[in-house]
């Protein structure tokens, strides 16, 4: 019979679903959750934009009163899941 445990630093992980309407700021508050995670491990985001233009989240909006300043991140346009993990695969650890 399973039992309860203290939970291991190497058992944690992070699980999200965002969802949500056009618009209501999915990708805008995933990139947030990202950049704090990104600034807590010293590594870097990688966004995979299947829409193929969301990668204006990149660039300074001033007139953005939440975050103004352009997100720091590398972007990957693909619709072909092949591309993508072709992509992931390449990346060094």
């Amino acid at each position: 019979m399973p039992s309860f445990t203290k939970p291991q630093p190497l058992k944690a992980a992070l699980k999200i679903g965002i969802f949500g309407p056009a618009g209501s700021g999915k990708t805008f508050s995933a990139l947030l959750i990202a950049e704090g995670l990104a600034r807590h491990t010293g590594k870097r985001i990688a966004f995979l934009d299947t829409e193929m233009g969301t990668a204006f989240y990149g660039q300074t909006v001033p007139q953005r009163s939440v975050h103004p300043q352009g997100f720091d991140f590398d972007v990957l346009h693909t619709r072909a899941i092949t591309e993508t993990l072709a992509a992931v695969r390449g990346l060094s650890p």
